[in-house]
């Protein structure tokens, strides 16, 4: 899978081209902070067959209370699919692992809300680092946002 995001972003539609000529019939453009969230909504708004996540990548867990309270409007934008890329980086840790896991609850609690109800983008990265087994989820993948938050009852009001 091709990250738009790392191409300068005139190249954008020059890659969607590439991608429609192969078949690829819709793409999900992933947000990892405000910025990229806001590129991701603007590509989305451009192409009727490009969706877009917002959210914070692991990475950038740390930014969560600089960024959080433009990152969550932009969720309910109309051409936004999910909440993410959200999850866990144990293998690289550039953000603490505390500052992940409340970015990850803010995220899962952002995408639960019934107004949304957006799926969750998830990813991380934990080579030969333990995770709790709670937050083992499969890579990259768009899932529904309560089946994760039945993982944490506290963040799902069981």
């Amino acid at each position: 899978m091709k990250k738009l995001i790392n191409d300068p972003f005139d190249a954008v539609d020059e890659m969607l081209v590439r991608a429609r000529a192969a078949g690829v019939a819709w793409m999900v453009c992933v947000g990892t902070d405000l910025a990229t969230s806001l590129a991701a909504i603007e590509i989305a708004g451009r192409h009727e067959d490009v969706y877009a996540t917002v959210g914070l990548h692991p990475h950038d867990a740390s930014k969560l209370g600089a960024q959080w309270s433009e990152l969550e409007p932009l969720a309910r934008d109309e051409r936004v699919v999910g909440i993410g890329e959200a999850g866990f980086d144990l293998y690289y840790e550039h953000s603490p692992r505390d500052e992940q896991e409340t970015a990850f609850r803010m995220q899962v609690r952002l995408g639960m809300e019934q107004s949304i109800g957006r799926r969750l983008m998830k990813g991380q990265h934990v080579r030969h680092r333990p995770i709790p087994q709670a937050v083992v989820f499969p890579y990259h993948r768009l899932q529904r946002t309560r089946e994760i938050a039945a993982l944490f009852p506290a963040e799902s009001g069981k």
